[in-house]
């Protein structure tokens, strides 16, 4: 990857998650973090650095029940 953030993140996430209902996060840091419950769903600009580049489709990640309370942590890019 060559770069250091992206522009914009869409996030969503839960059991059943809404693609009409997410948060916007602006000027993501590579290494970033964001804790939801069962699993996240996200997407991105295509082009990192270009805010108005279309957004990726989603992609979902679930996390796997554990005793560990990081395990519902995403690290996304």
């Amino acid at each position: 990857m060559d770069w250091d953030s992206i522009c914009k993140v869409q996030v969503t996430g839960g059991k059943n998650p809404s693609f009409t209902n997410f948060q916007t996060y602006k000027n993501v840091r590579r290494g970033w973090e964001i804790e939801r419950p069962y699993q996240i769903c996200y997407r991105r600009n295509e082009e990192p650095s270009q805010c108005n580049s279309k957004m990726t489709l989603w992609r979902c990640k679930r996390y796997v029940e554990s005793d560990d309370p990081k395990s519902n942590t995403f690290p996304l890019f």
